[in-house]
Parts: C-alpha cells; sequence; structure tokens
C-alpha cells in the first residue's frame, strides 16, 4: 500500500499573528523620559497622569508608515472621567476609551511619525494610563488586502467587499493542493479561494473548509474573494500532496 507525502504550509502568516517589533519607547513609563507631556499631565509610578485638562496629549515620535496597520494596546487605571483619545500617524480614534481597563485596537496610519494620547477636547480626561504598545500587523508583508478588508486579532476581516487578499505561494501549476481556510459569514453571496486559474468551492456559512485543486497556470497568487462578503478569515494554508507511490511500511 503507498501513500502520498504532503509539504509543509505553503502559507505565510495564515492566522495574521505575526507582529513587528515593539515602536514604543518607555511605553510602561519606568521614568519620566521619552514623552513630550502637555498641561496637567505627569509621568510617575509606571503611568502618564492625566487630569481633566481638554486637548492636553502625551506623544512621541516612533517609525510608524503610511498604510501600515498597527496594533496598540494600552491599559486605562484610575479612571475618574472623560476619554483619552489616541493617534498613530494621523489615524485618529475619539471617545472609545472611558473606563478602567486594557484597551486593544487596529490602526492604519495615515501620515508622518508621531502617536499620542490626547484628553478628549471636550470631555476632558482624568485618569492614567499604562503599558503602551504599538506593534505593525504582518511585519513582512506577507499579504496584500484589498479595499474593504483589515486585519483583526488573529485574523482578516471585510465589510461588504468582493475584492480580495491575496499572497505569492510560488507557481504550482499542474501540482495538487489543498487549500484550508476558517470562516465566519455573516452576510454576502459567497466567499472562495483562488490559485493558478483554478477556484475553489463557494462558501456561503461560517465553518472550516477545505478543498483540492490543481492550479491551470504559474501565476503564484493565492486569492480569497467573495461577492459582497462580510465576515473574517483565518487559520489559512495550503499543501502540496505529491502522490508518488511512497511505500507506507518500509522493511
Amino acid at each position: 500500500e503507498t501513500v502520498s507525502i504532503n509539504s509543509a504550509n505553503l502559507v505565510k502568516n495564515g492566522n495574521f499573528s505575526e507582529l513587528g517589533t515593539e515602536e514604543v519607547t518607555n511605553g510602561g513609563f519606568e521614568t519620566d523620559t521619552d514623552w513630550t507631556k502637555g498641561a496637567g499631565i505627569t509621568i510617575s509610578g509606571g503611568s502618564a497622569n492625566f487630569t481633566g485638562v481638554p486637548n492636553a496629549n502625551i506623544n512621541q515620535s516612533a517609525s510608524v508608515f503610511n498604510g501600515i496597520t498597527y496594533k496598540i494596546t494600552f491599559t486605562i487605571s484610575n479612571y475618574v472621567s472623560g476619554n483619552i483619545d489616541y493617534n498613530i500617524g494621523g489615524a485618529t480614534r475619539r471617545g472609545s476609551a472611558s473606563a478602567n481597563g486594557t484597551y486593544t485596537d487596529y490602526v492604519v496610519s495615515n501620515t508622518g511619525q508621531v502617536f499620542f494620547f490626547q484628553s478628549d477636547q471636550t470631555l476632558g480626561f482624568t485618569g492614567s494610563i499604562e503599558n503602551v504598545s504599538i506593534k505593525q500587523v504582518d511585519p513582512n508583508n506577507n499579504w496584500t488586502l484589498g479595499t474593504g478588508w483589515s486585519y483583526g486579532a488573529g485574523k482578516v476581516i471585510a465589510s461588504n467587499t468582493s475584492v480580495n487578499i491575496n499572497q505569492n505561494i510560488g507557481n504550482k501549476q499542474g501540482i495538487k493542493l489543498k487549500i484550508q481556510f476558517e470562516v465566519e459569514f455573516i452576510s454576502g453571496s459567497f466567499l472562495r479561494a483562488e490559485i493558478g486559474g483554478s477556484l475553489g468551492t463557494n462558501i456561503t456559512s461560517s465553518g472550516t473548509y477545505s478543498t483540492t485543486i490543481t492550479p491551470t497556470s504559474a501565476s503564484g497568487l493565492l486569492f480569497i474573494y467573495g461577492s459582497s462578503f462580510t465576515g473574517s478569515v483565518t487559520n489559512i494554508s495550503v499543501i502540496e500532496i505529491q502522490e508518488n507511490g511512497v511505500p507506507r511500511l518500509d522493511y
């Protein structure tokens, strides 16, 4: 009896968990350095402390770039009132942090290399922030995300889009491939994968799916796309199935 030999996963960062190096200096506020402080803000006891002055911010320069997604995490403690806003390279989030707790967000930088935390323009902010971290998502740029796709926690998220995400896995023309991934299907007509002109099965509900295809062209691009698809995708793998008659038992 013979068996097939399968390759390792050809997809890089298929679970979208890879992060770059830390962009923040002194994110734990161990010392009163590296940050530029606005009115009423102090650094002590491992935190940056705000006293309710509207528009007052604490900032520093970092190597953030236009069009790149960054994962930001920080903790609010000693909360009294107001909101803390934050900005990475010109992309601002307002009013989303207004209680004690740890916050995580994925932000696409617009321009510039500065990030900051700001006391809300009207409500101000009284409380502290701690443990600030900013890291690039998919630091090796393995994936290209089309319009309507964005990164989330260990997944990519689609918002009513018919555009694809893609990655080059190399020329696999004439080689049998097994494609597998997990889908959260919220709405749309379908979602499917494609490699080298060969289409996978149309998917119309949530679950883990696998399909076997043999690319008919030399294009090495793996596409995942849908029709007006809203949902998310993760744990993507592509494996070569090499059916070359290897004996199951070796004497």
